[in-house]
């Protein structure tokens, strides 16, 4: 009796350890896997309030081709992030994506050496346009392509959510117009007053 007795005090003693070890492990991990996320999503929060805060300042800064060197930059500070776009109120739409590696855009695949592609969607100046610039490294066009006219960014769960909340969000799982592949997208409303610029 008395070794059965020391033998379940052992199993008890231990159980109790095991599962207080394991507790501790997993709060751990859970709290170190938070701990990443965060340190993946503050910075691209942070670049896209930076991004709204330019077109606050700047209502046309987004209309010229030097954006596209800040949006570019805004890329290059991590490989996970594919792209970056500014969408207007009028439906106007300026962006920058990766293109390396024969990245696929509205089904075509990118020309053999492109690194960048920039794209520029112009509803304001007489008829619509809807181009795409396949752009090496050093900054030497390899192609341009009309691309589908018929995208307008204002029905695109990330510009409808910002509209709506007038604040910052992470929208996703969402499917990329461009590309059609999954992936989530940074948004935040660049506001004049009540309005959405």
């Amino acid at each position: 009796p008395l070794m059965v007795a020391l033998l379940l005090l052992t199993y008890t003693s231990t159980n109790k350890a095991v599962s207080r070890t394991s507790q501790l492990m997993a709060e751990r991990f859970n709290d170190e896997v938070v701990k990443n996320i965060q340190q993946l999503i503050d910075p691209i929060s942070s670049l896209t309030n930076s991004t709204a805060a330019i077109a606050v300042t700047d209502h046309e800064f987004f209309r010229t081709d030097a954006s596209w060197e800040y949006l570019k930059s805004s890329i290059e500070m991590a490989n996970d992030i594919r792209g970056a776009y500014f969408a207007f109120s009028d439906g106007s739409f300026r962006a920058v994506y990766r293109a390396k590696d024969r990245a696929v855009f509205f089904g075509r695949e990118a020309p053999e050496g492109a690194e960048w592609g920039y794209r520029w969607l112009d509803r304001k100046s007489g008829p619509v346009t809807d181009r795409i610039r396949f752009m090496t490294a050093d900054g030497r066009l390899l192609e341009q392509r009309d691309t589908q006219v018929n995208y307008d960014p204002r029905v695109r769960p990330w510009y409808e959510v910002s509209v709506v909340q007038k604040k910052s969000n992470l929208i996703g799982p969402t499917v990329f117009a461009s590309s059609g592949q999954i992936g989530l997208t940074f948004s935040a409303p660049a506001m004049s007053g009540d309005h959405i610029i």
